[in-house]
């Protein structure tokens, strides 16, 4: 009987140990993250907003709201190459509903898990982009920012609202009565969807592994209804649902939405 040596007898097994290891899939190496948020803190002039709270506007009349919301669109973020980072295409604000809800005293947040790293900055719309404004709604499941149960949407030929001010004014003269007659301020439609970019150098930041970053604006109620200019009569000019394009429904919500975008919004520091 012919024995083989110890070493030979070893070499068949040493080549299956070898196959093993080369068909071994990659260990798989998940991306580091942390957690973009996008926050809102209401205010009423230099008040921090409070549901069916009274506050002043402008004019010195008190007002209350019970109900106030916003559509955030296409939240996207811009890499330090300059490669976008679409994190929603629609995000619901509901002010009452969640207040406090953000990381930030007051604030409203929507949270996203994005790779950790250097950005320049981000873009997003107020508004819902027009390929979803004109969409179906019935699709949507009950909880989707969406939905139908949210109380956001028209009908078929004018989408979403964008903006939802619901509340009540004092219509005294002397601006002495209580929040009495109700307002209602409701803007929508294609034509009035505006995107805002903030990507100048003060705008840029780092998302560590493991941490939280808000990037947060203060919203300040009061400046929806006057500019450095011109103050609105929200007595006289108490409702609005938009539509007809070019009526002066629209006007009025177009005014709100200038002001909203212009004024309204105020990038507060990291």
């Amino acid at each position: 009987m012919h024995i083989l040596p110890k070493h030979a007898r070893l070499l068949p097994a040493l080549g299956m140990l070898l196959m093993l290891a080369a068909c071994k899939p990659e260990p798989v190496i998940e991306d580091r993250e942390g957690v973009f948020e996008l926050v809102f803190v209401p205010q009423a002039g230099t008040e921090a907003f409070q549901a069916n709270t009274t506050h002043q506007n402008a004019e010195g009349r008190s007002y209350a709201l019970e109900g106030l919301k916003m559509y955030v669109g296409d939240l996207t973020l811009i890499q330090e190459n300059g490669d976008e980072l679409l994190l929603t295409e629609t995000f619901l604000y509901d002010f009452v509903r969640d207040a406090g809800s953000s990381s930030l005293s007051g604030g409203v947040g929507g949270s996203f898990d994005v790779p950790a790293g250097t950005y320049r900055g981000i873009r997003f719309g107020i508004g819902v982009p027009a390929d979803l404004n004109n969409g179906n709604p019935a699709v949507y499941a009950s909880d989707h920012p969406l939905s139908i149960s949210n109380g956001m949407h028209w009908n078929w030929t004018t989408g979403y609202i964008f903006l939802k001010v619901d509340g009540r004014i004092d219509s005294t003269a002397a601006m002495t009565g209580g929040p009495v007659l109700g307002m209602t301020y409701h803007t929508g439609t294609n034509e009035l969807y505006r995107e805002l970019s903030y990507t100048e150098a003060e705008h840029a930041f780092e998302i560590k592994e493991g941490e939280r970053l808000a990037f947060a604006f203060s919203l300040d109620i009061n400046r929806l209804f006057y500019t450095d200019t011109d103050t609105l009569d929200m007595v006289t000019n108490n409702l609005t649902h938009t539509t007809p394009v070019g009526s002066d429904a629209f006007q009025l919500a177009e005014y709100i939405t200038d002001n909203l975008v212009e004024g309204a919004l105020t990038k507060l520091p990291f």
